[in-house]
């Protein structure tokens, strides 16, 4: 049970570095893939469900996790985790704050921390509109077919350039839809450099324009 609350801890900081490349991506992708990011960037506020299947090395069975997941421009992200058992953790652009089933916050402040000033840098700049960062660390391929009527389905390789992200990533796959000016993100693999991988699926998604109180509440920093 404690490697999989570890590993719970690092899933949101994990899916910042797997989830934003792709809505920022650089000039120097085709144009489809463009009109992707923009319309991924473009929702102010995503709500679904999540599973998360993680296969460590040496290890007879796989670490499944489900629950729900908030991404909102205003605010940071949050995952809900209902199985196997309950906890919430906010990443904001100032601190990572963990829920526990009984209410009490964990706040841990970006302060000092290199890795989340990184990851705070990348959710800044989707919503700053600002693509050249991300780019500059990332090798992206993208492809594309027309998998039914006018839905388009897609898939986008990441390869970090940095060494520090080499360390620890190894490769990252994305695949999703997009429909008229909606686009979706179903699926987002991490190959890891120690040979585990890390699966999320998404599925239900919807877009509201604005969180309800108590969705807003997991992302205030009062204890």
């Amino acid at each position: 049970m404690s490697s999989q609350r570890q590993i719970q801890g690092k899933k949101g900081l994990l899916f910042i570095l797997l989830f934003f490349p792709l809505m920022a991506a650089s000039g120097q992708t085709s144009a489809s893939f463009q009109k992707i990011c923009a319309q991924l960037s473009g929702q102010p506020n995503t709500v679904g469900k999540f599973r998360q299947i993680k296969t460590l090395p040496n290890m007879q069975h796989n670490l499944v996790s489900s629950g729900t997941f908030i991404i909102s421009a205003g605010n940071g992200i949050l995952w809900q985790t209902e199985k196997p058992f309950a906890s919430a953790l906010a990443v904001t652009g100032t601190a990572l704050i963990q829920t526990a089933a009984d209410g009490s916050k964990t706040v841990t402040a970006a302060a000092g921390n290199r890795t989340f000033t990184e990851i705070s840098g990348a959710i800044a700049s989707v919503f700053e509109g600002n693509p050249e960062k991300m780019a500059a660390e990332f090798n992206i391929a993208f492809t594309s077919n027309n998998s039914s009527g006018s839905t388009i389905s897609w898939t986008t390789q990441l390869i970090p350039k940095s060494e520090e992200l080499l360390s620890f990533i190894q490769k990252i796959t994305l695949t999703g839809t997009a429909k008229d000016t909606v686009s979706k993100i179903e699926s987002v693999k991490l190959q890891e450099t120690n040979g585990g991988t890390v699966l999320y699926e998404f599925t239900a998604q919807i877009f509201p324009k604005k969180l309800t109180n108590d969705q807003r509440a997991f992302f205030n920093e009062e204890k």
